[in-house]
């Protein structure tokens, strides 16, 4: 179990942020906002670590989760949360957080 409370800028994560398409719904989004939405982010304090069909893959601390989007980073545990990003630009580019759980890793 890992010694953490929020806050605690040691704490690692990864996610997959969701961005929204020009007119909204389930459409794939353009290019365009794909891009805006991974530098954003990058200016935010996070790592990129790949553009998707449909959003940004990420990692950064759980601080930068929280103050950046809006999201608590619960360690051990996948959440989906609502994005609500810090910065108005960004807010209007991403809608939804997935953060992945860390591997469980078997040993023979």
């Amino acid at each position: 179990m890992l010694d953490w409370a929020p806050g605690r800028s040691d704490l690692n994560a990864k996610a997959t942020v969701r961005v929204i398409a020009e007119g909204g719904g389930d459409t794939k989004p353009d290019r365009s906002r794909l891009e805006a939405a991974a530098s954003m982010l990058v200016e935010c304090g996070f790592q990129v670590n790949r553009i998707g069909r449909f959003g940004v893959n990420i990692e950064g601390p759980a601080e930068t989760f929280e103050k950046a989007l809006g999201v608590c980073v619960v360690p051990d545990e996948a959440t989906v949360a609502t994005a609500r990003p810090a910065e108005p630009e960004l807010s209007k580019l991403v809608d939804l957080v997935e953060i992945a759980s860390a591997p469980t890793l078997f040993s023979k």
